[in-house]
């Protein structure tokens, strides 16, 4: 149980079952916790209790797709190490319903160009429109380690890219 059981490096099976959107949706409560990451279905039931974040984020998206929210916090690494008794199969994206896939295409933002971002502080302003808000709050709350935090922000501080040093050299002239 609990970690031992929850992250362990597995062998994903070669042949898996394919999981609807409708499926996935009927395993929507804390007692019956199905969640989608990455195109792939997790069973996170048992887990729930033992979450260092609480239950509660992630039974927000019990029957639902909780990838934005998963990557925000989580490296890409932590997906190779749930246990294989979690993994309930391949979610069949061709079942999605119209409004969810709307919704998804309704929260792209378009970005601003990358040469308006002089400092850290507008990477950041970029983030606080992009991100959902747990995640950000999570992220600049500095729970985890306040030294590293206020850091990091004195270093980022003081980087600032000057566009005006920055010369197009696709062609040059010798």
């Amino acid at each position: 149980q609990g970690y031992q059981c929850w992250f362990a490096p597995i062998s994903r099976p070669t042949m898996s079952k394919t999981v609807s959107w409708s499926e996935l949706s009927k395993h929507s409560s804390a007692q019956d916790c199905w969640v989608a990451l990455h195109g792939k279905v997790y069973d996170v039931t048992q887990f729930l209790a033992e979450h260092p974040g609480g239950a509660k984020v992630i039974a927000k998206w019990a029957g639902g797709d909780g990838t934005k929210s998963f990557d925000a916090i989580h490296p890409k690494t932590m997906m190779q190490q749930l246990s294989a008794e979690t993994f309930v199969g391949e979610l069949d994206e061709s079942t999605r319903p119209k409004e969810a896939a709307g919704q998804a295409a309704a929260e792209e933002m378009v970005l601003p160009p990358i040469q308006t971002c002089l400092n850290s502080y507008d990477f950041e302003a970029v983030a606080r429109k992009r991100m959902q808000k747990e995640n950000l709050d999570y992220l600049t709350s500095a729970a985890d380690d306040e030294v590293t935090f206020r850091e990091n922000s004195n270093v980022f501080s003081r980087v600032w890219l000057r566009p005006s040093i920055l010369v197009n050299i696709k062609e040059v002239d010798t």
